[in-house]
């Protein structure tokens, strides 16, 4: 009745999701998503490091590959994969 509707669920999350190539270097993010598309042998390779919704990761590097840690491990993936890992973006410890 004369009000407009609000923003979706799906905007309001998706406003706060951003590639994990984001972040700068010693920034930490939680996992939201990964992209669909990505071949399901990397995506059992990011499950096994640990990289799966609600872990919180923290980046190291960005350049010429992610250097990331989860947890006390730390590990290298290709920018191109980091990018199709969406986050939320978290204060500093």
């Amino acid at each position: 009745m004369g009000n407009a509707p609000g923003p979706r669920l799906t905007e309001i999350v998706a406003s706060e999701m951003l590639p994990l190539t984001r972040l700068a270097p010693g920034d930490l993010g939680r996992v939201v998503a990964v992209k669909p598309g990505i071949h399901q042998d990397r995506l059992v390779r990011l499950s096994t490091l640990g990289l799966v919704p609600g872990t919180v990761v923290e980046v190291e590097q960005l350049a010429p590959a992610a250097i990331l840690r989860v947890a006390e491990t730390t590990f290298a993936v290709e920018t191109e994969i980091a990018a199709a890992i969406f986050v939320e973006r978290l204060e500093p410890r």
